[in-house]
């Protein structure tokens, strides 16, 4: 079992620069995970790459952080940065939304997803089921 040391960053997604969104959307784009977790009830981002830069994300803006090693020689350890509070995730979603250009569906239905689960108004699980079912052939593709 993977643990998650969760960290209070320097800085709060509220007060994220244009420069700072247009940042982190590249690296979600590029390195990173939207997905849906947690009995297919919370939405998650990820952030993973070699050792040191993924400390240093959730040093500057909070979240949690693990490392993962395979234990081969030849391979580095990876970190992820991981945000999964609901609120945190919306509002770090909403801010870098406009700069996504690979995962901005993934984004929407990440948002849609928070909304569904937090209202759980009638027919709320077979929207969810929906929901989650699209996230993951979005993210088995690689798009």
């Amino acid at each position: 079992m993977r643990r998650v040391l969760k960290v209070e960053g320097r800085r709060r997604f509220e007060d994220m620069t244009v420069e700072d969104a247009v940042y982190l959307a590249c690296l979600v784009d590029c390195e990173g995970c939207i997905g849906i977790y947690g009995r297919y009830t919370m939405a998650q981002i990820d952030i993973h790459m070699t050792a040191g830069f993924p400390r240093a994300l959730c040093e500057e803006w909070g979240g949690g952080i693990y490392s993962e090693d395979d234990k081969n020689p030849r391979h580095k350890i990876y970190e992820h940065w991981k945000i999964m509070e609901q609120d945190r995730v919306r509002v770090f979603l909403l801010k870098i939304k406009p700069y996504l250009r690979l995962k901005r569906r993934q984004a929407d239905l990440a948002l849609r997803i928070i909304d569904v689960c937090s209202e759980k108004g009638e027919g709320w699980k077979g929207e969810r089921d929906h929901i989650r079912e699209e996230t993951h052939k979005l993210n088995k593709t690689g798009r």
